[in-house]
């Protein structure tokens, strides 16, 4: 909502020093590592869309908020992130993110992005050609010799990646994955067992069936992704984009 488009905005609002320490309800060392399920349409929401809000300590700082495209093996995901938060008239937060991804078959064949940061912008887009992921970022321009996928929480499959793309820059960048076990989460109103893995900087929860259900941020895990409907969640026309990719019928023109 993730890989690391939640981390800027949690340093702007001082969540810093991220940890891979698991928390105190696994223990991962004795746990035999379990994946959820690796089939991509499992991952998509029947209603089309996947909305969290983002809480530090309790209070709802910002949301995420995604929708799904499906057309037989091809599959199109739209991702609006923002945090903003303010002391009086002081904006002591201002992250938003906006992106829009191409599939065909569970394979990543186009993406375009927009990262805004306070006053810094980042951008990435690529595109799968036949000598590889080409793209083009604020950080990263190159071509990358094998079909990498985003650093994204939707799809499971990325917890079985050593290599992801930054969502936000382009750049290549090595994660690793820890099976934390099981963990008891409250889902839009009922209690399930989640799988819950240490991943790129944080916690992900996973149904057995391979949907995201939520996370957690930070050593003490108190920068959490809350599940929630889409009501919850401000109305598009009060939404802050990063950029006007998701209004755009094509957003590369």
């Amino acid at each position: 909502m993730f890989s690391r488009i939640l981390y800027l905005s949690i340093l702007a609002l001082a969540f810093i020093q991220l940890s891979l320490i698991p928390p105190s309800y696994a223990e991962s060392s004795s746990i035999a590592f379990e994946y959820p399920a690796q089939d991509w349409r499992a991952a998509v929401p029947p209603e089309g869309t996947k909305s969290f809000l983002i809480k530090y300590k309790g209070n709802a700082v910002g949301f995420h908020h995604m929708e799904f495209f499906p057309g037989g093996n091809n599959l199109v995901v739209k991702t609006h992130f923002e945090i903003i938060v303010k002391l009086g008239f002081i904006k002591v937060a201002d992250f938003r993110h906006d992106a829009v991804e191409y599939w065909e078959d569970g394979r990543l064949v186009a993406f375009i992005t927009e990262t805004k940061e306070q006053d810094k912008k980042r951008f990435a887009k690529g595109v799968l050609r036949k000598e590889g992921l080409v793209v083009e970022g604020s950080k990263f321009s190159g071509v990358i010799d094998k079909a990498l996928m985003p650093a994204t929480f939707w799809n499971p499959e990325s917890l079985t990646k050593k290599e992801l793309v930054n969502h936000q820059n382009g750049d290549p960048i090595e994660v690793e994955t820890t099976f934390l076990g099981l963990k008891q989460l409250n889902v839009l109103g009922e209690m399930k067992d989640v799988l819950t893995y240490s991943f790129a900087k944080g916690d992900a929860y996973y149904t057995r069936q391979g949907a995201w259900v939520g996370g957690a941020f930070r050593k003490k895990r108190d920068a959490i992704y809350e599940i929630c409907s889409s009501e919850k969640i401000p109305p598009k026309k009060k939404w802050h984009y990063a950029s006007d990719i998701l209004l755009k019928e094509n957003p590369f023109e």
